[in-house]
C-alpha cells in the first residue's frame, strides 16, 4: 500500500486476492545490546537537536511501513524536519548485522521480527507501538511509546494475499484453511510466543479493511510529507 501511494511501484493491494488478515504485529525500535541510546526519548531528543544524528535502518523500502511507523512516532514526538532523518532501507535482510556493526544506530522493524534477538540480549528494545505491553518474558519488558510520554500507537497488521486473478476454487480452499487454522492452539501459542494480536478477517471483510486502510494510509502521508 504504502509503497503505491509514495509512488514507488505501480501496483496496489487491487493487484491482489486478499485472503485474510490474520495478525497485527506492532513496530519496534530496536537497537543494538551496546548503544549509548537507552530510551526512545533519547533518540527523539537527538534528533530534535539534529535530524542528521541518528541513522535509522529498517527492511522495508523509504516510504513503507518501517520508515512510514517511525516518522508518526517521531511526529508524535515533536522532531521537526522528518524528511530530513536518514533512513536506510536494507531489504536484503541485513538490517541487524548492520546495527551490531555500528552502521546504523537504530532499526525500525516490526516487534515479531526482533523479538528472539531482543530475548537472547543481541539487541536492546527501545520501545514498541502498541497501547499496551504485548508479549511474554522480555518481550513483555518493553515499554511502549505512549508509556514514556508519546501519544501514539502504530499496528502493523499481516495477511496473506493471493494474485490477482486467483481461481474462485482456491481462494474458496484458502479462506475455509486459514479460519480453521486460527482456531488452533498451534496458532494461539505462535501469536502468544511473538506478541501478536488476533485481528482475523475473511477474504471478503480483509478487502474492506484494505480499502479503509489504504485511505487512513494516503492521509499519513499527506500529512507527515507536507512541511
Amino acid at each position: 500500500m504504502l509503497t503505491n501511494l509514495t509512488g514507488a511501484s505501480k501496483y496496489s493491494y487491487q493487484d491482489t486476492t486478499p485472503l485474510a488478515r490474520l495478525i497485527t504485529d506492532y513496530g519496534a525500535f530496536v537497537v543494538s545490546k551496546n548503544s549509548k541510546y537507552t530510551s526512545i526519548n533519547e533518540i527523539m531528543e537527538a534528533l530534535k537537536k539534529d535530524p542528521k544524528s541518528v541513522k535509522i535502518g529498517g527492511t522495508s523500502s523509504a516510504g513503507s511501513m518501517d520508515h512510514i511507523q517511525f516518522l508518526i512516532i517521531a511526529q508524535a514526538a515533536g522532531v521537526p524536519n522528518l524528511r530530513q532523518i536518514d533512513y536506510i532501507s536494507f531489504q536484503d535482510g541485513g538490517a541487524v548485522a548492520q546495527v551490531l556493526g555500528g552502521h546504523v544506530d537504530l532499526i525500525s522493524t516490526g516487534l515479531g521480527d526482533v523479538s528472539s534477538l531482543v530475548k537472547s540480549g543481541d539487541l536492546r528494545a527501545l520501545a514498541h507501538t502498541a497501547d499496551k505491553r504485548v508479549g511474554e518474558g522480555l518481550v513483555a519488558e518493553i515499554p511502549t511509546v505512549k508509556e514514556q510520554g508519546i501519544d501514539a500507537t502504530f499496528e502493523n497488521w499481516r495477511g496473506l494475499f493471493g494474485p490477482k486473478d486467483m481461481p474462485d476454487y482456491a481462494v474458496t480452499f484458502w479462506n475455509k484453511t486459514l479460519k480453521e487454522m486460527v482456531a488452533t492452539p498451534e496458532w494461539a501459542e505462535a501469536r502468544k510466543r511473538n506478541g501478536w494480536d488476533d485481528a482475523y478477517q475473511n477474504g471478503e471483510d480483509f478487502t474492506k479493511f484494505l480499502s479503509k486502510t489504504n485511505d487512513q494510509y494516503k492521509a499519513i502521508l499527506a500529512e507527515i510529507f507536507a512541511k
